[in-house]
């Protein structure tokens, strides 16, 4: 009986012995899962494991301090669709056609034909492969149909993924009721002459019709007013319809909300997260987690909305670290932990010009000109590490070349900002030259032309300054007289002779001067657009004010600023300037 017994002991052990090393083995080989967080528009100056002090952000700085920071993980494009492209494939977006001609480089219409071609290889494809169920919650942004409105072509289940709750296109200022259109800017560069012309042409023509100095029969008056009606009408009609046409939210491929209602909806997408972990937490899964947050119209639950101390926008950015707290919260109560890798990122920098109308900033404080990325994950044996070097795959845009910097602790250098104006900024010197007025200077010179500047140079650059930060506003007075041509001809001379000095350059866009015409609005914009793509080229940075700020920061003269003008010019400024400095 006591062999019998011996025997069975022995036989146990090595029932243990062989379940405990098969378990081992299981667990060495298993296939880690991927968390990746995309935040929309943020800025690296929001977040307190970048430097924020005012912004609540501990779960995504605890993700940092337990894994690696990125401090120049440059992103593929300034833009959602191609950076997105670039992210999910791993190559240029100009490769994938995703790299558009035209100046708004994003989809805008659920209708447009164009997306992600089908034929290429996204990472989340080469996942599936590999055995792992796969979900994107969120933004997409790479189209969704081809030749109809049910193919389905370039939807996100057609680029490896299994489970889709989102939007196909993007969150716009028309999407939530009471926050305007984004294409007001562009009816009135466009739009607005035609129809001032049509409406002239048909006051003058009725005019003379009835001082008989010019018969018109009655009948083409009526046609003609007809025409300009039904014009007129179309384009109400699209202000109308595009939140029900374009801004829905989806489920697969079934709509499930039609227009798209902010209410909840950040809580909503993670508690879709959170359901997909849960599903999955026995196999390996890769989950998408793109927020809609905090690209405008900016929106925040009731929870937090007005909790933070910058507004709506803060609001969105402490919901976001909310929401990144219940995913972190949801691994451990799996105990997924240890086999998970979370990487935070934001497609890119922060879209620092956008405002409202009643002046609120919505896009990103303490003067942000590059995103942000964390990870943590299995293996990440040097908590709280820093990492300089830039991945092969770059993420994040700088829209302000060699502006924004490090998070190391470094002694910073003395370096000389000079801001150089025209009598439009007047007002804004105190503001940019404190608290170092020694090394900051506002060089004011009224009525100043690009080629002023150019004459101007030798005596603003100090031959013991090291590597001073110049900030050009001029050119407002160029667009009164003078043609592009002419124009961008004086800012490439310019260039030229910037050239010759060790000198970090920035450009600043041309504001809109109200009052002036029509055609020198849109010569305005015409300037500002060859403006961008020549700072790019060149290698200068681009400061882009945008067209927003026409109402309510121009004075009644278009030549000064208004009080609240002076404010949100000086504080941009001055963040500027301080980046520059660090």
């Amino acid at each position: 009986m006591s062999k019998i017994r011996r025997k069975m002991r022995i036989l146990v052990l090595l029932l243990f012995y062989h379940c405990a090393t098969k378990n081992a083995k299981s667990y060495q080989t298993s296939n880690p899962n991927f968390i990746l967080i995309m935040v929309d528009d943020l800025g690296i100056g929001d977040l307190g494991c970048y430097g924020n002090k005012t912004l609540r952000t501990p779960n995504i700085d605890k993700l940092a301090i337990g894994g690696v920071t990125f401090t120049q993980h440059i992103a593929a494009s300034p833009l959602c669709t191609p950076s997105r492209a670039a992210f999910l494939t791993g190559r240029y977006p100009v490769r994938s056609g995703m790299a558009a001609l035209s100046n708004i480089g994003v989809f805008l219409f659920s209708a447009s034909s164009g997306g992600l071609p089908p034929e290429e290889i996204t990472f989340v494809k080469l996942l599936k492969q590999k055995g792992y169920s796969t979900a994107l919650i969120g933004k997409w942004h790479l189209g969704m149909n081809c030749n109809s409105r049910d193919d389905f072509c370039h939807h996100p289940l057609n680029h490896g993924f299994d489970y889709f709750y989102g939007l196909t296109v993007t969150s716009l200022r028309d999407c939530k009721p009471g926050e305007g259109s984004v294409f007001v800017a562009g009816v009135r560069a466009y739009l607005a002459t035609p129809l001032q012309l049509i409406g002239i042409t048909l006051i003058s023509l009725e005019v003379l019709h009835y001082i008989d100095l010019l018969r018109i029969p009655r009948g083409a008056l009526r046609y003609f007013f007809l025409i300009s009606t039904v014009l007129f009408g179309l384009l109400l009609i699209f202000f109308y319809t595009f939140p029900y046409l374009n801004c829905f939210l989806m489920r697969n491929h079934q709509i499930i909300q039609q227009p798209l209602s902010y209410k909840n909806l950040t809580q909503r997408l993670t508690e879709e997260a959170v359901q997909f972990i849960g599903r999955n937490a026995d196999a390996p899964f890769l989950l998408f987690l793109s927020y809609l947050q905090v690209h405008t119209a900016l929106y925040a639950s009731k929870d937090f909305k007005g909790k933070s101390k910058h507004g709506l926008y803060g609001d969105a950015v402490e919901e976001i670290d909310w929401s990144v707290g219940k995913i972190l919260d949801v691994l451990e109560k799996w105990n997924l932990n240890d086999k998970t890798l979370v990487y935070f990122t934001s497609d890119q920098g922060a879209h620092v010009e956008e405002v409202s109308s009643t002046g609120e900033v919505h896009g990103g404080y303490n003067g942000i000109y590059k995103g942000t990325n964390a990870e943590s994950g299995p293996d990440d044996t040097s908590e709280g590490r820093e990492q300089k070097e830039t991945p092969p795959i770059g993420r994040h845009e700088m829209h302000c070349p060699r502006v924004g910097g490090s998070t190391t602790t470094a002694p910073k250098r003395r370096r000389r900002v000079v801001v150089v104006r025209d009598s439009l900024l007047r007002g804004t010197e105190s503001s940019i030259c404190c608290p170092d007025r020694e090394n900051r200077e506002v060089c004011c010179l009224p009525g100043a032309k690009v080629r002023d500047v150019m004459e101007r140079l030798p005596r603003l650059i100090k031959p013991s300054d090291r590597y001073p930060f110049l900030l050009l506003h001029v050119g407002t007075n160029d667009t009164a007289k003078n043609d592009l041509e002419r124009i961008t001809a004086d800012y490439v001379a310019l260039g030229r002779r910037i050239k010759e000095f060790e000198v970090q350059v920035v450009f600043s866009s041309i504001l809109p001067v109200e009052g002036k015409g029509l055609g020198r609005d849109r010569r305005i914009v015409e300037v500002n657009e060859w403006l961008r793509r020549w700072c790019r080229r060149k290698g200068f940075g681009f400061f882009d004010h945008g067209m927003v700020f026409q109402e309510g920061v121009l004075g009644r003269d278009g030549l000064h600023l208004t009080k609240r003008g002076n404010s949100i010019f000086a504080s941009r400024l001055a963040n500027l300037a301080r980046r520059a400095l660090n």
